[in-house]
Parts: structure tokens; sequence; C-alpha cells
């Protein structure tokens, strides 16, 4: 069964890149930082609104499939952000909420500083913020911070 499992998915994976499709193998990691990061903060936001983290409420906040969500939980879960019994409410667990709060704070402290400083309306200010966020070094933010403390 093993062997007919193996040259099935050499088959698929042959007839996919015949068709021009490109093969994405499957990692024990997030993507990128900023798959994960963005789960992170909307799962703080949740769980500071509504008092607990449903993976039903993260698909409606991100716009993203079920499956993607049960997916991302599952890595956050390997990567030990968030704890969950199986079918299970969601906790972030001490690592995930120190990272969630350094990921709200990066993206207060930018909203702020586009707004006073740089004048740009709020909802502008806090959709760049929400991107510039997860790019941003920490001697930048570092700057910023100080910035805001001194002259605002």
């Amino acid at each position: 069964m093993l062997c007919f499992i193996k040259n099935n998915l050499i088959s698929n994976k042959k007839l996919k890149e015949k068709r021009g499709q490109k093969q994405y193998p499957l990692k024990n990691k997030m993507k990128n930082s900023e798959s994960s990061e963005m789960y992170l903060e909307v799962m703080y936001k949740l769980e500071e609104r509504n008092g607990v983290i449903r993976s039903v409420d993260i698909a409606k906040e991100l716009g993203y499939s079920k499956p993607s969500v049960s997916r991302a939980i599952g890595l956050l879960k390997t990567e030990e952000y968030i704890l969950q019994e199986p079918y299970g409410k969601i906790v972030l667990s001490k690592k995930g909420r120190d990272k969630a709060k350094m990921i709200m704070e990066r993206h207060n402290l930018l909203t702020e500083f586009l707004t006073k400083c740089l004048k740009l309306n709020a909802n502008l200010a806090e959709q760049d913020a929400c991107r510039i966020e997860h790019i941003v070094s920490i001697e930048t933010m570092d700057a910023i911070k100080k910035y805001l403390e001194t002259n605002h």
C-alpha cells in the first residue's frame, strides 16, 4: 500500500508539473512569520473582545477558510504559541501571548506615529501599520517609541 501511495504521489507531482502547477512541500512551520503574527494578533484581539478564541471567529476575522485556519492552528500548536485540546477552546500560551502583545504594541506605536507625525488619516494609518508591523526592525521600533515619548 505504501508503495502505491508513493507511486501515486509521484504520478500526481509529475502530472501537476506538466500542467504548470507548482509543488509546495508541507512544512512544520508557518510559511512566514507575517502569517503566524497575523493569526496571533487576531487571536489576542478575539480573546480581549470575546473572552474566548474560536477557530470559526478567526476564519471570519481574517476571511480565511476553516480548513486553512485549522492548519494554521496546528502549526501554531507545534510552535508552542497556542494550546488546544482536540476540538477544544484555543488558548494563547505564555510564548504566544508575549508575541501577540509585542505585535500589538508595534501596531499601536506605528498607528500613533503615522497619525500624529505624518498626519495620515486613521484608517490609512491603521492599514499601513498592519503591514509595516511585521517587517520593521527592533531598532526602528525603538527609535519610533523614543521619538513619540519625547515629542508627543
